[in-house]
């Protein structure tokens, strides 16, 4: 970061801190190159951008510069760039929004395709943008400050991120599955999907004494209603008789559900099927379950995080965030009948 811009982003938070009486003198520019080492020329031209942004305004003739009593809007903007196809990621976006609007900031949203997310990354760096939330694009090559969603992969400690607890989500999930009296279970995980998932479902079985998790787990190639036949078809050759399927996302589930609707299996009622997403919502048309990943509090999250590093607090905020899921519409997880 150039010296005038991180002095710009500590007056600014000395601003929106209330620091400076609304109306009072504002320090003048020998004092403020003193204050950052600068020379007055630079202090001066943080000035008139404070100014031109609302955040000063000049006083009459002899009266110096002062603070304006009404602090400006957007108090700096970001942007996200990620995917927007389904209510998670909806959801997603009006966390991020509010989180943004609670600080002053203005959201913006891009969704390049792959190849021209090099180009858009070096015009926000010349645009008031002043930094970025992330998802589904990996490593971002740019100066600006980053909040990874949902990133599992590359060294923890190098990077800002926050996820849900997909863990948590995965094996809790099961726990309620194997509660119900079901062994003969199957998952179905796509491999973009969070790894953590599929872990916490091999946990839970394995403390169950279900020793071949990971062979009953058909990983998908694509997201699709033809994968989906592909896999059910592989699962019911391999457990003829499964009982329960346990599914990486929604997306996944229900695919899964059309599949054994077209294969004349009647599941409904004997077969437990779960995803993760929660994208049906609290009253389902399927009867199956979910885990709520709260997308709203990861969005809110995430923008509070990236406005603290932006804004030069970056000690007040962990490396990994990480948000709590809850189950959803278990009851429609049937046990498993007495013989």
């Amino acid at each position: 970061m150039e010296k005038i811009e991180s002095m710009l982003a500590e007056l600014k938070s000395d601003l929106a801190s209330g620091k400076f009486a609304p109306d009072a003198h504002f320090p003048s520019e020998y004092e403020l190159a003193e204050r950052f080492k600068v020379n007055k020329k630079t202090a001066n031209k943080a000035v008139s951008l404070l100014v031109t942004e609302g955040w000063l305004y000049r006083g009459r003739r002899g009266q110096g510069t002062l603070v304006s009593p009404v602090k400006p809007f957007p108090g700096g903007q970001i942007c996200c760039i990620s995917i927007l196809k389904n209510a998670y990621q909806s959801d997603f976006l009006q966390g991020a929004q509010s989180g943004a609007f609670q600080h002053d900031y203005l959201l913006n949203y891009c969704s390049p395709p792959p190849e021209e997310l090099p180009d858009l990354l070096k015009r926000l760096e010349n645009s008031p943008v002043r930094g970025i939330l992330t998802g589904y694009y990996g490593e971002l090559n740019t100066r600006l400050p980053v909040i990874y969603i949902d990133r599992s992969s590359g060294d923890p400690e190098s990077f800002y991120s926050v996820s849900c607890n997909n863990y948590q989500g995965g094996y809790e999930m099961m726990k309620q599955i194997l509660a119900r009296g079901h062994r003969n279970i199957v998952i179905f995980f796509q491999q973009k999907l969070m790894r953590d998932r599929l872990k916490g479902f091999h946990d839970a079985m394995r403390e169950a004494g279900i020793s071949d998790a990971e062979k009953r787990t058909f990983r998908w190639l694509e997201d699709s209603c033809y994968e989906a036949q592909k896999q059910l078809r592989q699962a019911l050759k391999k457990y003829p008789g499964f009982t329960a399927a346990a599914c990486g996302s929604d997306n996944l589930m229900i695919h899964t559900a059309d599949a054994l609707d077209q294969e004349g299996i009647p599941w409904r009622n004997r077969i437990a099927l779960t995803g993760f997403g929660n994208l049906l919502g609290k009253d389902p048309v399927l009867p199956a379950a979910s885990v709520d990943q709260h997308p709203f509090n990861l969005g809110y999250t995430a923008a509070e995080n990236l406005i603290a590093l932006i804004e030069g607090r970056g000690e007040d905020i962990p490396k990994q965030s990480m948000i709590d899921v809850e189950l959803v519409n278990t009851g429609n997880i049937p046990f498993v009948p007495q013989s």
